[in-house]
């Protein structure tokens, strides 16, 4: 079973889940964090999901997910997905909806679309950002 990394570096990649290994520790060792939150991402289609760092905005030096933010809308509310990410999905199990890792053929369709929207996603989200943020030294340089 896998997932789709989105890196803070705007890679893309499948990794491959263990068969032995719990999905929240795959999670885990894969988003580098201690607490994972699962996100609908507007980018994102039925049954896909994004798993993220909890407390990333907390950390000492926070990095932005350039395509995670851009898959959660970020461009457009500023609220931005830092630290990696992964791409799973949900599904129903015996036990009722759940999160689940992607098939192979999942995965590398994931991974394919990831990879065609990562120059985009920098693109609007760093210029999203960064309007916000010229805007507030200005407003700050006029207030002076």
């Amino acid at each position: 079973m896998y997932a789709v990394k989105l890196s803070t570096d705007h890679a893309v990649s499948i990794i491959e889940k263990k068969p032995e290994q719990a999905l929240l520790d795959f999670c885990y060792e894969n988003i580098g964090c201690q607490y994972v939150e699962h996100v609908t991402a507007r980018g994102l289609q039925q049954p896909y999901i994004l798993m993220i760092d909890e407390e990333g905005r907390l950390k000492d030096k926070p990095v932005v997910n350039f395509i995670a933010s851009y898959l959660y809308g970020a461009h457009e509310h500023l609220e931005p997905i830092v630290g990696n990410a992964l791409v799973l999905k949900l599904g129903m199990t015996s036990e009722g909806l759940d999160i689940l890792p992607l098939d192979e053929a999942e995965a590398r369709q994931v991974e394919e679309s990831m990879k065609k929207i990562s120059h985009v996603a920098y693109r609007k989200v760093l210029t999203a950002f960064r309007a916000v943020f010229v805007g507030e030294v200005e407003k700050e340089a006029d207030n002076g």
